[in-house]
């Protein structure tokens, strides 16, 4: 039996993107495999992921006492956070390691000398068709990142804005609308809008995150303007760095991405990774 070993729920994207689908892919091709808070003694593999739990640590040292084989999914960069001993102690007790980004892996290899599979997000939302509407705007993501993302550069954003996200204060903005996120919510909003504002946040730790933002956008046929990180290089082809750039020629470059991501993040390519990280 596999066990993702996590206490995280479906408000977080870390657990859609790196725990449900995957469960539920691998449980369509026959593998029995559970979520659970704590570790389960009849696992034979058990993957780790977050902080959240104190116990991870102890458990993934009973669990491998047991001959479980303990993977360590790593989706954020916590070297220099309060978790940075956590962090640190996962690691290096993991038989394998996991990664979201080449960039992700970089750094994990540069801290303990531990090769990381990659595994990005795959595209977990309903496919949309369609030629989108270029005059209005969605920004979506965490609450927390709204001041160093969004609000940061929303000087640059013409025309109607939604935001969908956590509970929030808001902003005073003509023409601006606030969505409280859950997954359902989310996808409603995609079809709402034709432009996916994506900026990402000048830092460090930012630069280590998943595409799956910009992946998700052109699978909604939005088309997508970014600043890019590591994780987007191979999509930066497809989207456009300014609000003041979008024209006709945005919706082409969004159909080649649309294609493109659908090909490479199908949940049935990147189930394909996380089977050759578990030996399966």
């Amino acid at each position: 039996m596999i066990q993702f070993v996590t206490g995280s729920g479906r408000s977080m994207a870390s657990f859609r993107y790196r725990v449900e689908c995957v469960q539920e892919a691998l449980l369509m091709q026959g593998h029995e495999v559970k979520v659970a808070p704590t570790f389960d003694l009849s696992a034979k593999q058990a993957i780790f992921s977050k902080h959240f739990n104190p116990v991870d640590y102890s458990d993934a040292i009973a669990a491998k006492a047991l001959g479980c084989r303990v993977v360590f999914d790593v989706c954020d960069d916590h070297r220099n956070t309060k978790f940075a001993d956590h962090y640190d102690r996962m690691v290096r007790v993991a038989d394998c390691v996991t990664a979201n980004s080449d960039e992700m892996a970089s750094r994990i290899w540069d801290t303990w000398h531990k090769r990381a599979h990659v595994i990005p997000d795959p595209i977990i939302y309903d496919p949309i068709d369609r030629v989108p509407d270029l005059t209005k705007t969605l920004w979506f993501g965490a609450t927390w990142t709204l001041d160093d993302t969004l609000y940061k550069h929303i000087g640059t954003v013409s025309g109607d804005l939604e935001i969908c996200t956590g509970p929030t204060d808001g902003i005073s903005r003509p023409n601006t609308t606030f969505t409280l996120f859950s997954p359902e919510e989310q996808q409603k909003a995609f079809r709402r809008n034709g432009i996916a504002f994506i900026p990402y946040a000048d830092s460090d730790e930012a630069l280590a995150k998943s595409a799956n933002r910009i992946i998700e956008a052109l699978n909604a046929s939005m088309v997508v303007v970014t600043n890019g990180i590591p994780a987007a290089k191979e999509l930066m082809p497809f989207v456009e760095l300014h609000h003041k750039d979008v024209g006709p020629q945005s919706i082409r470059k969004m159909e080649a991405g649309r294609q493109f991501v659908r090909q490479r993040y199908a949940i049935k390519q990147i189930v394909k990774l996380w089977k050759k990280a578990l030996d399966l």
